[in-house]
């Protein structure tokens, strides 16, 4: 089916299909389903051959491919992930009244929160073969939700690394202050990795909330002094980015690298700042938005008020070591030295726009709501394929994808199947019309 006929098919479906309301269910304290209705997960990773020492960077230097990076296509598109591809359960506390003074409670605690695994096919040239990335989450997360303007949260993260860890950086009340750890190891006897999973994330201050240095906490390193809107938010969530060779026969685990997500509706900012690093200078600032319906002065008990926000993420992790030795470390002894170590610096760039699956609608460009922006964007994209495995989802043989089309649109894989078809337009066809606004 060519370009033409799937515009004109998808005209008919438009004036065939009724207008499609969503519905709303109830609103917090509770556990409610999100699908990622777009964003992104790029960044890249030097891995670093040392036969001298551990935790160096001598010896062979490696670029390798970060997690969906789509090698042909336009770098505004190139690490989109497709619709709905992302699933996550967030558990929403009860608000809690921290001024009495003000009127209603001020913040709403996120317990936990689960992300489904992602995962990704891409063909590495150099090793000849293809790599499947994927991003677990090994236990749960956590966060919070400012909602009283009384008392605003201040969610912007800015920070910058070196091999010592992570730090804050200006405009935070802590710059120059360690923000947390990095590099280090998996202990397999420990079931963690060292310094710990929890380690790697920042303190969420003297008062246990991440996000209240207006609220004078002195220890929180969060925010820039300037009040943030209502539904700002902040959520941690600890990752592991796995990339597994294919060997010809099974998959074979190459890296296992702890990728901590610590996501805000502000602003995300990091640079590394390890002359001796390949990634030295490299610099990252992704903007995210709050709560929507909470922004726009709807109320916490509003059954819309939790439909849709952008959280972002930029953090990077160095000189991690991947194969620890006989003692479960990276430290070189003479009775037990493997001869070679390899360690990598990764960066990475996180975003996801984030809809409540009940409401959730086809809106692949992300303006609220499905319009004909939407099917000119799946219309463009319209017969074309995917990197990846083939429909047989085998590995080595002859309908393996080794690079995408060029004019493939991941917004426009709506069943995730790799392929822009009209199933994809026909699903923007019967939601046409549909908004989240109030």
């Amino acid at each position: 089916m060519n370009r033409k006929i799937a515009i004109a098919f998808v005209g008919l479906m438009l004036m065939l299909t009724a207008s499609f309301a969503p519905t709303a269910q109830a609103p917090v304290p509770g556990t409610d389903r999100f699908v990622t209705m777009g964003g992104k997960v790029d960044g890249t990773l030097y891995m670093y051959v040392n036969t001298v020492a551990p935790w160096t960077r001598f010896g062979l230097s490696l670029p390798l491919l970060a997690p969906f990076v789509r090698t042909n296509l336009d770098p505004s598109i190139r690490a989109l992930v497709s619709p709905m591809a992302l699933l996550e359960d967030i558990s929403f506390g009860q608000p809690i009244d921290v001024n009495p003074q003000a009127p209603g409670p001020e913040l709403i605690p996120i317990s936990a929160v689960q992300v489904s695994p992602l995962v990704h096919y891409v063909f590495v040239p150099f090793r000849g073969t293809f790599w499947r990335f994927m991003l677990i989450q090994p236990q749960a997360g956590s966060g919070v939700i400012f909602i009283s303007p009384y008392m605003p949260g201040d969610v912007d993260c800015y920070t910058f690394n070196n091999d010592t860890g992570v730090y804050w950086d200006a405009p935070s009340q802590r710059v120059g202050q360690r923000a947390a750890y990095s590099g280090g190891q998996y202990k397999p006897l420990l079931g963690d990795f060292s310094p710990p999973m929890l380690a790697r994330f920042p303190s969420p201050g003297a008062d246990g909330v991440p996000g209240t240095a207006l609220w004078g906490d002195l220890l929180d390193g969060f925010g820039d002094g300037v009040p943030d809107p209502v539904g700002s938010s902040i959520l941690m969530i600890p990752l592991i980015m796995m990339g597994d060779e294919w060997t010809g026969t099974a998959w074979e685990t190459k890296l296992a690298v702890p990728m901590p997500m610590v996501l805000t509706t502000g602003v995300a900012y990091d640079l590394v700042s390890q002359p001796e690093s390949n990634l030295f200078g490299l610099a990252s600032i992704e903007v995210g938005e709050p709560w929507r319906n909470l922004a726009l002065g709807g109320s916490w008990s509003d059954p819309k008020a939790f439909i849709k926000v952008t959280y972002v993420c930029a953090w990077s992790n160095l000189l991690y070591c991947l194969n620890p030795d006989d003692n479960g470390d990276c430290v070189p002894d003479p009775e037990d030295v493997t001869g070679r170590y390899y360690t990598v610096d990764f960066f990475y760039e996180f975003k996801e726009i984030k809809v409540r699956q009940d409401v959730a609608i086809p809106d692949i460009n992300n303006d609220n709501t499905v319009n004909i922006q939407d099917i000119v964007i799946a219309a463009l994209a319209f017969g074309k394929e995917d990197e990846g495995l083939g429909r047989d989802g085998i590995p080595g043989t002859a309908d393996d994808k080794l690079l995408p089309d060029v004019g493939f649109d991941p917004r426009a894989d709506l069943t995730r199947d790799g392929y822009v078809n009209i199933l994809d337009l026909v699903r923007i066809a019967i939601a046409f019309g549909a908004t989240l606004d109030p």
